[in-house]
């Protein structure tokens, strides 16, 4: 690959980053057909079945590569994540991989130090990524890349004043390129600054340089979104589905306009229908993803029957396929509270306390389905022990489900 390929590489850093695996895992085999044996590809691709919990085919995958000197901290780093997941932890090979990953750390070179930098960034470890990226950027203060993603560790912080300082690193990234990744980061900057004039000058930018590139268009639906021109929402959102006919957050977006402005319920159950579709189409083993893109919905409908029908159906699907994700059981409770069926929201609730005894929210749901079926002194019982619970987490906030 090289640097006039940066729509596919920014292609599957996006959806790295917003966690849409599948999409990584297609897009690296796409780059692949073109590039054969490239090792930053076959990375992704490993990455993305090691983040949809194929843990023993990713770990095959990156064992192949740890010794391609681009990418041989982030496939270590990799492997010794993929380990620790592992039914049965290989306690010998973590040690190894680890006193492999201090020896090549003295020697690496800026490109695998990048990609070392980005794996840590994807995994939400930001101040582990800063260290990588700045020690690249000492050994090589020419890679444009290395400030764009020191760009984007800072514009994904949870501190705001850490995210103004992003734009510095994505201006300096961007000068006398047109690097997508380092364009979509100065978008969603101007966007989270509210600009929206400047995201929507940057992000037609981006669909010039390549009118396919799609997180491009997403980007410009859910910033007409955030200036409340649903016309324009709307618009975006078909022209999407007319380069993607199964794209997820189109769907979503053109569910939420029916909910929250047209109010008919016909139109958005098939809206609902087609994001339910999509998502298990497209992104069919990721319930983290199917309950983000989905709880929207739930949130939306009130009490709408058919919809919170469709939702449920869907949340149990997911459940089903992994049942260690108690959000799901604890959505499904709140759920079939909305809908009055309080014996089977207290199933759902109890079914997350399985899994997680220590969920407060799960425990919050049950003592909340006591207390509408009037057992008040059994839910007084059960808020005795959720403040014992909090107190041995350390928390003192009763929170909703």
């Amino acid at each position: 690959m090289n640097s006039n390929d940066s729509s596919l590489m920014a292609g599957i850093i996006y959806y790295s980053q917003e966690k849409y695996f599948r999409h990584v895992q297609q897009a690296a085999a796409t780059g692949l057909e073109k590039f054969s044996n490239d090792p930053v590809l076959q990375f992704f691709k490993a990455y993305g079945a090691f983040r949809e919990e194929h843990i023993q085919d990713a770990i095959s995958s990156l064992e192949s590569l740890r010794n391609h000197p681009d990418v041989s901290l982030c496939s270590i780093m990799a492997l010794i994540c993929a380990h620790k997941c592992c039914k049965t932890i290989d306690q010998e090979a973590i040690q190894e991989l680890e006193s492999s990953l201090k020896e090549m750390r003295k020697t690496a070179s800026w490109i695998a130090l990048y990609y070392a930098g980005l794996f840590l960034w994807l995994m939400g470890r930001h101040d582990k990524a800063k260290e990588y990226i700045d020690r690249m950027l000492q050994l090589s203060n020419s890679a444009r890349e290395g400030y764009v993603l020191r760009g984007w560790v800072d514009l994904t912080s949870d501190k705001p004043h850490t995210v103004k300082k992003s734009i510095k690193y994505l201006e300096q990234g961007i000068l006398d390129t047109k690097d997508v990744l380092g364009l979509m980061g100065k978008a969603t900057y101007h966007m989270a600054q509210q600009n929206y004039s400047g995201a929507l000058e940057v992000v037609n930018q981006i669909t010039v340089i390549s009118e396919s590139f799609l997180p491009a268009w997403v980007l410009k639906m859910k910033l007409f979104l955030a200036r409340q021109d649903w016309e324009q929402t709307v618009e975006t959102g078909h022209r999407i589905l007319e380069k993607d006919k199964r794209n997820i957050d189109a769907y979503q977006i053109l569910a939420v306009h029916e909910l929250a402005r047209e109010g008919n319920m016909t139109t958005a159950a098939e809206h609902v229908r087609n994001l339910i579709k999509a998502l298990e189409t497209r992104e069919p083993q990721n319930p983290s993803l199917h309950l983000k893109k989905i709880i929207v919905v739930s949130r939306l409908c009130g009490r709408h029957q058919m919809i919170l029908q469709l939702v449920c159906s869907f949340i149990e699907r997911t459940f089903l396929a992994a049942p260690t994700y108690t959000h799901l059981a604890i959505e499904l409770g709140y759920l079939f509270i909305l809908q009055d069926q309080v014996k089977e929201a207290a199933m759902w609730y109890s079914e997350a306390m399985k899994v997680d005894e220590n969920s407060v929210a799960a425990l919050t749901g049950i003592i909340w389905g006591q207390i509408l079926e009037g057992h008040l002194e059994e839910a007084e019982h059960q808020l005795e022990f959720l403040e014992e619970v909090q107190q041995s987490l350390g928390r003192s906030e009763v929170r909703a489900p």
